[in-house]
């Protein structure tokens, strides 16, 4: 069997939720369900569109209103999005329903860039979500799901919690990289937090080093995405106790043959940044390369 759901057959029950009127599922028994090879494609958005092929789902009855059993996707699991695509190969988790509690536990998914293995838990009645996970992403493989992806090495492992409602969802991300590889830096680390809440991505601490470009660099931020009256913010504290090396590495122009400190705090409007819109202060300061490391210029 193949089904299409198009955004618009969304909007009525995330509408219903909204106005305060909770969703429920009428009194059922089951006493079994098998379902196999289905085929599913979910418009959500004009640009957005997520596909399952190969669905399978076992599930035995337990009394009323209850449902408990498998679910496995043997064809490929896929997001689809005008910036690029996600797919995993194969997913499997264990299911339940519970009046208007769907559970899934033990969700596994697998794919050449990524694994992730997670836990949800969704009210129907009213869109509460309960998630945690964690994933591994092959960095140098990242060019698979999008192709402007940056040419790095190294493998993120990223844990993540999502709360709140599916209509005003609560996500928070943790990542680290023990070993990032970037031309001639093979010895880089990098740690991030990312929480998205009510319309703002916020970011941070993060936090970049390496020793062979004699660079440190960390800071926070945030950006407004939902719509242009919101302002982002970017905050930056670096050092490269190298710039020359520094000026190799990323193609830039020669920089002075002192170490280097940065500090900036910027805010401009909207989400996306542009140079007539920023504003702030930037201060860059010379250091003796001396081990005092005073000050020579600012």
């Amino acid at each position: 069997p193949e089904m299409v759901l198009a955004s618009a057959s969304r909007g009525a029950g995330a509408a219903t939720r909204t106005n305060g009127h909770p969703a429920t599922l009428p009194p059922f028994d089951i006493r079994r369900v098998d379902l196999r090879d289905l085929a599913l494609t979910a418009v959500t958005s004009p640009t957005t569109q997520v596909s399952v092929r190969g669905l399978s789902v076992a599930l035995v009855g337990e009394g009323v209103g209850r449902l408990r059993g498998t679910a496995l996707i043997s064809g490929a699991l896929s997001v689809k999005h005008s910036a690029g695509s996600l797919e995993f190969e194969r997913m499997r988790a264990d299911l339940s329903l519970a009046g208007t509690l769907l559970s899934l536990t033990s969700i596994s998914t697998d794919s050449p860039v990524a694994t992730v293995g997670a836990t949800v838990r969704l009210d129907i009645s009213n869109g509460a979500v309960d998630a945690t996970g964690r994933t591994r992403i092959d960095v140098g493989q990242l060019h698979q799901w999008w192709s402007d992806a940056p040419h790095l090495n190294g493998v993120l492992e990223a844990d993540g919690v999502i709360g709140g409602t599916l209509d005003d969802p609560v996500v928070t991300l943790t990542g680290r990289v023990a070993r990032l590889q970037w031309r001639g830096v093979t010895d880089a680390t990098l740690s991030a937090s990312v929480r998205w809440s009510g319309g703002d991505l916020v970011i941070g601490p993060y936090d970049v080093r390496s020793k062979t470009a004699g660079l440190r660099l960390g800071g926070r931020g945030r950006v407004g995405v939902a719509g242009d009256v919101r302002t982002s913010a970017l905050q930056v504290e670096a050092r490269a106790d190298d710039p020359n090396r520094l000026a190799l590495l990323t193609g830039a122009p020669p920089l002075p043959g002192v170490p280097l400190t940065l500090v900036a705090d910027l805010t401009w409007p909207g989400a996306v940044p542009s140079t007539a819109a920023i504003e702030g202060r930037v201060k860059v300061t010379a250091l003796d390369p001396d081990p005092q490391n005073a000050p020579l210029a600012m």
